[in-house]
């Protein structure tokens, strides 16, 4: 993101943002994969090819896009990191992990029913909790002014987490980004 610019994104995109993140810092761009259904960019970390999808379907049919273009790069799943909102985190909490449910995210219930399998690795990006019963207004509502820099921390610093899983492997992640709230980094 740009110093001093207002974030404007939806509590929904913030996935989509930490991997534009990755993607601006490689000077690379989101290019349309018509087969794929989704925007994709080729980067590289360390040395190490990444591809960063950003899936075009709605979010809970994210998974069988996921899931074809693993088939189609013959990517493991062990291999593939999804970068995710969650309204259960307070805002700007990261988690990682290798494993789990979807805990009530569509998009990510999607990517384990897709995959037929539950280890499939995750990076939740906190959000903050919604009012009873408005979790949909709240996932596509924009941030208040008072979160706004919280978030876009959050942001980049989940794109440093996809870059530490990428490199030195998913422990060292969890050990390094995992944490209660932002303040204890």
């Amino acid at each position: 993101g740009n110093p001093g610019r207002e974030y404007e994104a939806t509590r929904h995109n913030v996935g989509f943002d930490a991997v534009d993140v990755l993607a601006g810092r490689s000077a690379m761009e989101f290019k349309k994969e018509r087969f794929w259904n989704a925007l994709r960019a080729r980067i590289s970390i360390e040395g190490i090819p990444v591809t960063l999808i950003k899936p075009l379907s709605y979010v809970n049919l994210s998974g069988p896009v996921a899931r074809k273009v693993a088939e189609d790069l013959e990517v493991p799943v062990r291999d593939v990191l999804v970068v995710l909102d969650d309204f259960y985190l307070p805002p700007g909490t990261l988690r990682l992990r290798t494993a789990g449910g979807g805990g009530g995210h569509n998009g990510m219930d999607s990517i384990i029913r897709a995959f037929k399998t539950d280890r499939v690795s995750r990076l939740r990006i906190g959000i903050g909790q919604p009012h009873p019963g408005g979790a949909t207004d709240h996932v596509l509502s924009r941030f208040r002014p008072e979160e706004r820099q919280v978030i876009e921390e959050a942001v980049r610093t989940a794109a440093d987490a996809v870059g530490v899983w990428v490199v030195e492997g998913p422990d060292v992640a969890m050990n390094r980004f995992n944490r209660s709230s932002p303040e204890e980094s």
